[in-house]
């Protein structure tokens, strides 16, 4: 399946400032109005219907239940999303160059090219032909899971400089030299110089994948029959059942203290957690 989106919300600075190579004026925060066309006024943004998106994917689909109580559903996806801006322009935060969507066309910022889910339920068998302890104790428990996996989301390596573009609005991007941008699985700081006085720099927007995610939970529960007509049910279940380490997004400051981290995980998500329940009604 495919969807293309054309004349989408994006916001631009209209009286956007222009850097003045040389140094007949100073680009800096204190004369930026003084480099606007419209000097008499400070940004001007406008809500302009230029703004473009696609989406281009492979999407299946199964579905298995057989006659044992096993029910199966797995769906996976292929794709890949490209836009000039993620973030809808009616919010009134610059999101794009203007006259420049080159420098934003990238992935989206949601975009996830590889997609697994699949989750099962299974009603074991209720030993009905076996006596009543064994049937209590050992029948009729409904097991379930959910393993899903997919290839992250991707992201920028913003420019850390001061405002390289001397235009106020932090959009730009570190430089790409020719260096290679992973060494030993890690994004390499040397591959991404600030970007140069007057400049958005090149290494582009949401080029770089994110930390993949793999879980599988799972959980297993019974119903217990008990006299004066009274229920007792047990439940127990367990998150990310492996415990896989499931990172959040890489650290991209490329200077000051925290670029010593540049390419690792800021973060992860929460370990292994089991949890055990019952519950009696009378």
């Amino acid at each position: 399946m495919g969807t293309v989106g054309s004349h989408e919300s994006l916001t631009e600075d209209e009286n956007q400032a222009v850097y003045v190579p040389g140094n007949s004026i100073p680009n800096n925060t204190a004369n930026r109005n003084a480099r606007r066309p419209y000097r008499s006024v400070a940004q001007v943004t406008e809500v302009a219907s230029n703004g473009m998106s696609s989406y281009n994917g492979l999407e299946a689909t199964y579905h298995h239940t057989d006659k044992h109580g096993f029910n199966l559903m797995s769906t996976f996806a292929w794709s890949k999303c490209i836009d000039t801006g993620s973030v809808d322009g009616d919010t009134y935060t610059v999101t794009s160059v203007k006259g420049g969507l080159d420098l934003t066309r990238g992935r989206c910022d949601f975009d996830q090219n590889l997609v697994f889910t699949s989750t099962f339920t299974w009603n074991t068998p209720a030993l009905k032909g076996s006596n009543a302890w064994i049937r209590g104790v050992l029948g009729s428990w409904i097991a379930s899971g959910t393993i899903a996996a997919d290839a992250g989301q991707p992201f920028s390596v913003p420019d850390s400089a001061d405002d390289s573009s001397t235009t106020g609005l932090g959009l730009e991007k570190a430089d790409l030299t020719g260096q290679p941008t992973h060494v030993n699985g890690r994004l390499n700081l040397a591959a991404f110089p600030p970007a140069a006085l007057g400049t958005w720099g090149n290494s582009g927007r949401n080029s770089y994948p994110g930390p993949n995610y793999v879980d599988v939970d799972f959980g297993l529960g019974k119903d217990f029959k008990l006299p004066e007509k009274m229920d007792l049910t047990f439940r127990a279940e367990a998150f990310d059942l492996l415990n896989h380490p499931n990172r959040y997004n890489i650290i991209t400051t490329i200077s000051g203290s925290s670029s010593s981290q540049f390419g690792l995980p800021n973060n992860y998500q929460d370990p292994r957690i089991m949890q055990f329940s019952l519950k009696l009604a009378f």
